[in-house]
């Protein structure tokens, strides 16, 4: 019976992530405004979506990439999502790189005319950077970038050097990276230290008014708990980061942890169960008793 008990309760907490995207400017996102999420309808019960960039779009389609996973065989892939832009329904799905180790977080470098990609793959202990052919929808690995176990790395150079920011886990330090032209990969330089687990990455870097601003994890209490949008400054070598706004999810939901900006569309994900009427109340049920250090799960 208590085997039958945990297995029904594991059920009904489970959890799956939406995909949405904010209609208000990024602007009003830093200011600290209310903004309103319009969210992508998929079809599937036990497939989910997460950790979405943005490769394009127009007034009819927006093409997204993402973390793509399902309860079948529990490992992530990165996929190719098509979505009607007026009616938010999915249009096509297209798995473009599967490997036998976790695949997440496919963030997209533009390069001229070709995209690029480098997807978190840190249980192979591996980046690697992976050029996509929007023709045939597949990725050639181009060369390996580094062999730590790197969770959502993002490499920039608009603080004047190349550099990649990443950590380990979901703690309080962000390291540094700088690029070593030598050998071609990646060389620990420095880190950001918080006093508060938000410094794990939630996408990509983006610009407003001239300022360059990241999102990052709020994982004090959970995995994705939150967002932190954080202003990114230079002083000197020294880099700094300073919150100008917490994210928290909606209603509904018992997460947020991935924002993504491009030209003037913002995308989100949103962790939800996929049973809230009877998971919400059983949830904060658990939570009380954990808080008197009594374990019901």
């Amino acid at each position: 019976m208590k085997e039958i008990f945990k297995k029904w309760y594991n059920e009904i907490l489970i959890h799956r992530w939406e995909l949405g995207f904010i209609e208000n400017p990024i602007y009003d996102i830093i200011e600290g405004k209310e903004f309103q999420i319009k969210y992508v309808k998929f079809p599937f019960e036990r497939r989910w979506y997460a950790d979405p960039f943005i490769l394009e779009y127009n007034d009819e389609e927006i093409v997204l990439l993402v973390e793509d996973f399902s309860d079948t065989d529990q490992n992530g892939k990165i996929s190719k999502l098509v979505i009607d832009r007026k009616t938010m329904v999915l249009k096509d799905v297209k798995i473009i790189l599967e490997l036998d180790t976790h695949l997440s977080f496919p963030i997209i470098i533009r390069k001229e005319d070709k995209i690029y990609i480098y997807p978190e793959n840190s249980a192979a202990h591996t980046l690697d950077l992976y050029e996509y052919d929007r023709e045939s929808d597949e990725c050639i690995k181009i060369r390996h970038l580094s062999s730590e176990s790197l969770a959502d790395a993002v490499i920039s150079d608009v603080l004047g050097k190349k550099m990649l920011f990443a950590t380990k886990d979901n703690g309080n330090v962000l390291d540094i990276y700088q690029y070593d032209e030598a050998n071609g990969s990646f060389v620990f330089s420095s880190n950001v230290v918080f006093n508060e687990n938000i410094a794990r990455n939630a996408g990509d870097f983006f610009e407003c008014d001239r300022q360059l601003y990241r999102a990052s994890q709020e994982c004090n209490f959970t995995y994705g708990h939150a967002l932190s949008i954080q202003r990114i400054s230079k002083d000197g070598d020294v880099i700094k980061m300073e919150e100008v706004r917490r994210i928290m999810p909606p209603k509904h939901a018992i997460g947020i942890h991935t924002l993504n900006v491009y030209k003037d569309l913002t995308v989100v994900d949103i962790k939800v169960f996929r049973h809230p009427w009877i998971a919400l109340p059983l949830f904060k049920i658990r939570n009380l008793f954990k808080k008197k250090g009594t374990d019901v799960s």
